[in-house]
């Protein structure tokens, strides 16, 4: 992998691991690593029979990391009983596959606690763009299966991933690019600079990360 890691883009780009767009039915890449999922915004649009069938041989390979990005996204019109039941499909599936989950969530951070926590999910989490406030960074850092990938919302001022980053230590954390056109590095320098975390000791803490997930994932 990269110096910097990029643990979610919806773009193919050298050395990140690739969200595959499944409602377009595109064909994860055989050279580099990917995720799998129904994303919330189309949890009414594709049916989960018909998700699973198409992507069944790739769930199952070593190149499929994690299965997301899932969650809930309130600001959405998807209808929320819709949402939520895709959801609890998603963490039936990194269940059986021991796959750690990738987490959308939009304005529905309690609810999306409450299922993870019905559901007795034992793999590890990702909340992808994180943009939650400080009170529920605390509330999730009490979880040690959480882990906070900061990316577009970081830049934000005054927002809830900025208020956070100050809060999670680096060996909860990850770095993306989502579907923004930021260079990861970017990221990664801009974390450094606002919570004042040598660049260095990112770049270790994040590889460390990876290697915890996704190593000792693939061994268990």
């Amino acid at each position: 992998m990269s110096e910097f890691i990029n643990i979610h883009s919806n773009k193919a780009r050298p050395d990140s691991i690739y969200s595959v767009d499944t409602f377009l039915r595109n064909t994860p890449p055989i050279e580099s690593y990917y995720s799998l999922g129904l994303h919330p915004w189309n949890s009414d649009r594709m049916n989960w029979e018909l998700f699973y069938s198409n992507y069944r041989q790739y769930l199952h390979l070593e190149k499929c990391l994690f299965i997301g990005e899932t969650g809930l996204d309130f600001f959405s019109e998807i209808d929320r009983s819709t949402q939520e039941d895709i959801f609890r499909k998603h963490i039936e599936l990194a269940s059986l596959l021991k796959k750690p989950l990738l987490i959308h969530c939009v304005k529905a951070y309690n609810e999306v606690k409450r299922i993870l926590r019905e559901s007795s999910f034992k793999q590890k989490v990702i909340f992808h763009n994180y943009n939650g406030n400080t009170q529920q960074t605390e509330d999730f850092l009490k979880d040690s299966n959480i882990y906070f990938s900061f990316g577009e919302n970081l830049f934000r001022h005054n927002s809830g991933a900025q208020k956070s980053s100050y809060l999670v230590p680096t060996s909860r954390i990850f770095f993306e690019t989502d579907e923004s056109n930021l260079e990861i590095k970017e990221v990664y320098h801009f974390f450094s600079t606002v919570t004042k975390t040598p660049l260095k000791e990112l770049c270790d803490s994040v590889y460390s990360n990876y290697r915890c997930l996704f190593i000792q994932e693939a061994k268990s």
